[in-house]
């Protein structure tokens, strides 16, 4: 009977929990704006690694339904004429330079179910991470991680100087050997092969000068 009781306090405890979490465009601005950045935080830590800074300040932006057409036109019709809020991270001088964007990340929470639909990141702003509601919480998550200025900078010099491998690993050593070999026994080859047909070729036409020569030379 008493276990039956806890279990009891437990779901209605949930429920009322769940409950908070929906129509948060009907609740006061200080409790909603307390759950927008706690699902928030939760949804950004869950899918990345390095956007939450310690005492970087949110900011929230009630978006309404303006994003309706824009998923219209997507052919993301079950997002439209559902109410938006966003809860944004500020980025650095140095990064708002570096990306032409002020915002670090991003984060879309649907108000009729208070969970976070969508991710949208300094580093690709052509690319986020959507539906992200429907994502099982027991799945496995591959968290994208944040790059610095410093890191894009050595990517882009690395793609623009790339390494030529001169001497190969130790275990890579034996086989790298054969194929030098391999590729010279080749290039020897197509050169006899070259200095073959030349020679040839020469003694075709020397063969054919003399012919044209002794024509000439009869009466």
């Amino acid at each position: 009977m008493k276990t039956n009781f806890i279990i009891t306090i437990l779901l209605l405890f949930s429920n009322i929990l769940l409950a908070q979490h929906q129509n948060l465009d009907k609740l006061p601005q200080k409790e909603r704006d307390s759950i927008l950045v706690k699902v928030a935080n939760e949804a950004i830590n869950r899918f990345s690694i390095g956007y939450l800074r310690p005492g970087n300040k949110p900011y929230i932006e009630d978006i309404g339904y303006k994003l309706s057409e824009t998923y219209k036109k997507q052919c993301l019709k079950e997002y439209a004429d559902r109410y938006l809020y966003a809860v944004y991270y500020l980025a650095t001088d140095k990064e708002k330079k570096f990306y032409e964007n002020d915002t670090l990340v991003k984060a879309l929470v649907l108000a009729d179910i208070g969970k976070v639909t969508e991710i949208i990141y300094i580093d690709n702003t052509s690319w986020g991470q959507l539906a992200l509601e429907k994502v099982d919480s027991k799945a496995k998550i591959t968290k994208r991680k944040f790059k610095t200025v410093e890191e894009y900078l050595k990517e882009i010099e690395k793609f623009n100087n790339p390494k030529i491998l001169t001497d190969p690993p130790p275990e890579m050593k034996e086989k790298y050997q054969k194929f030098l070999d391999m590729k010279k026994r080749r290039r020897d080859s197509a050169i006899i092969l070259r200095q073959q047909y030349l020679q040839k070729r020469d003694s075709i036409w020397k063969q054919d000068s003399i012919k044209e020569s002794r024509k000439k030379l009869q009466p």
